[in-house]
């Protein structure tokens, strides 16, 4: 901030040794526009655009791992499932297969039913 105001003053002096001549004294300017160099500009210019190159793929970066932890997620949740159908399955055929005629094939027809859909599940993804 001191170097600011040292750089300000002076300025103010430069202009009021100029205007001595005529009477008039500067007690405040103001700078109203400032062109940098071109090739300032063009630095700013890239500046902006890696920035906006590295938050894009940053954010593609996050949607591709939240994707894999999604299908992840359901690739697991298939399989407990799967599972939880065998057990119940086998459960049934262990209890019922001394009570219901007939029963046991047409449990090993959905067990055979169950084993497809598994060979078969990256087929469904």
């Amino acid at each position: 901030m001191r170097r600011l105001c040292e750089w300000h003053y002076s300025k103010q002096s430069v202009i009021n040794d100029a205007a001595s001549g005529w009477g008039v004294e500067c007690i405040r300017y103001e700078i109203m526009d400032v062109t940098p160099p071109p090739r300032v500009l063009t630095a700013m210019k890239m500046q902006v655009e890696a920035e906006r190159k590295k938050r894009a793929q940053i954010l593609e970066a996050e949607g591709e791992k939240e994707s894999h932890i999604k299908r992840a997620e359901g690739n697991k949740q298939s399989a407990i499932l799967t599972a939880e159908g065998v057990y119940l399955l086998t459960e049934v055929l262990v209890i019922g297969e001394f009570s219901i005629p007939g029963y046991n094939e047409a449990f090993w027809k959905e067990l055979d039913g169950v084993k497809q859909i598994w060979k078969n599940r990256k087929e469904l993804k």
